[in-house]
This record gives C-alpha cells, sequence and structure tokens, in this order.
C-alpha cells in the first residue's frame, strides 16, 4: 500500500481498526498539518454516507464538525480525508474535571446538537469516543450512522426494527424498544455521556451475551435501568434535560430554546 493520497496528503500510522474500515493518522504534504483518513473495506460504503452527510452540514454553515478535505477513490477503496483531532472528551475531563467545566462542554455539546437537527440530521452515535476537544471547543466526529430524521413533508415513519443502531450504553431506552432514531434519542444520550462523568459510572454494563439484535433479553434490562435513570440522580441541568426528552413523542421537536435557555 503506498502511502501517498492524491499527491496532498501521507499516512502515517495507525489509529484504529474495525469492520467497515481503516482510520489512519497522517499530514499534509504541503504544510504538514495533521489529518485523520479513513478508509472504507465495507460493501455498503458507509463512508459515502458519512461524506454526504457532512457535505450537507459544512455547506449549511454548521460548525463544530469535521471539514472534509478530500473524498474519492484510493486504491479501489473510498478514502476520506478530514483533520485530526487529538484530544477526546475523556481526555479533556480527565485533565479538566471540575463540575463548571463539564457543564460549559455539555451546553456547547447542546448547541452544537440543536445546528445538526435543524438541519434535519441525526448523529445516531453519540458517545465519549465521538466528541473531541479542540482549543478549548468541543467537536463531533464520526457521522457513519448518521442520517435525515425528517423531509419536507415531516418526519420519517417510526418503523418497527429488531435491532438497534448505535452504542448501546448509551443509546436511549426507545432504542432499545425497536423505535426508529429521532432527534430525542441523540439528545438523551448527549445526557448519557455527561451524567457518567459527574457520577463516575453509568448503572448498567455491557453483557457478556451482548447482541444488537432486540430479541436478546438483554435489551429489557437496558429499557428497565434507562427509563428510571434520571428519577436516580440529582445533576438537576442534566437530568431536567433528560426528563424532557422522555415526555417527547418520536415526531416532536425539541425546544432548544427552553433548555439552552
Amino acid at each position: 500500500m503506498t502511502t501517498n493520497i492524491n499527491n496532498k496528503y501521507m499516512i502515517d500510522d495507525i489509529i484504529s481498526k474495525g469492520g467497515f474500515g481503516i482510520v489512519f493518522k497522517g499530514h499534509k504534504i504541503k504544510n504538514n498539518q495533521s489529518i485523520a483518513v479513513k478508509i472504507n473495506y465495507d460493501k455498503h460504503n458507509a463512508l459515502k454516507q458519512e461524506s454526504t452527510i457532512l457535505h450537507y452540514l459544512n455547506n449549511k454553515k454548521c460548525n463544530n464538525i469535521p471539514t472534509i478535505f478530500y473524498y474519492g477513490i484510493w486504491e479501489n477503496n473510498p478514502v476520506m480525508v478530514i483533520p485530526y483531532y487529538e484530544c477526546s472528551l475523556n481526555d479533556f475531563i480527565v485533565n479538566h474535571n471540575t463540575y463548571n467545566i463539564i457543564k460549559n462542554l455539555f451546553y456547547q455539546s447542546l448547541q452544537i446538537m440543536k445546528n445538526i437537527h435543524d438541519h434535519y440530521i441525526i448523529h445516531c452515535d453519540i458517545k465519549p469516543d465521538n466528541i473531541m476537544v479542540y482549543n478549548n471547543k468541543v467537536i463531533f466526529i464520526d457521522f457513519g450512522l448518521a442520517n435525515f430524521y425528517k423531509s419536507d413533508d415531516g418526519f420519517l415513519p417510526n418503523i418497527d426494527n429488531d435491532s438497534i443502531t448505535g452504542s448501546p450504553l448509551y443509546v436511549s431506552h426507545f432504542i432499545h424498544q425497536g423505535n426508529t432514531p429521532s432527534i430525542r434519542d441523540d439528545l438523551i444520550s448527549l445526557c448519557f455521556v455527561f451524567l457518567k462523568y459527574h457520577l463516575k459510572y453509568l448503572p448498567w454494563n455491557l453483557p457478556t451475551d451482548y447482541s444488537h439484535s432486540l430479541y436478546n433479553p438483554c435489551h429489557k434490562m437496558f429499557v428497565e435501568k434507562k427509563s428510571a435513570f434520571p428519577y436516580n440522580c440529582n445533576i438537576d441541568y442534566i437530568t431536567s434535560v433528560l426528563k424532557y426528552c422522555y415526555l417527547l413523542d418520536y415526531d416532536q421537536m425539541i425546544d432548544y430554546e427552553l433548555i439552552i435557555n
């Protein structure tokens, strides 16, 4: 495998490897700026979906998401080049673990989520690994599962699913019940992420026999524990948002002005 992409980008080291492909760290040849290079080996080409969503949001002037430097075919596989963000949310909070800093990051994240939702997009995979911090500003990454939740005719249908979309520790109980992901589910996942940093834990773990299939009985456990969660902790600025989301219908818009202010 060559390490030069389009005579503009160089591949350096592997960051991660999964079922869909590989993520490398690299640099721009022109100015040595660090980059992330995502190479897709999956036949469904989830990378094309991600690039489509990011292009759309970039064109809508959404901030705090990756800019696409390059998308194309390289060595017979789809490849996307984006900025490299070194500091994850988890890394940042480990070094700046105060109530006010976590609260500030949460409200930054709310504003980013509002901007994304305002353009009919849901992320569908909100978790600590997909939230970065750059120059003290929150960045949402990895839009591989993102999708439109609404068209000009209204919300897309809530179709019963037999498996979950997203990360099982952070998806909402609505997802474990087979509902199609909606804007309320993004926000619930965000609340779970930040409550974990305050409480140091979440009151559920991933079972050893876990399966994304909703026929697995573990999803009943997730529903029970996640449904009760906001009523068993006292981080009010987050749990008030969580309780609000629990009352939303699938096709109900979020009043971001209310929850941010």
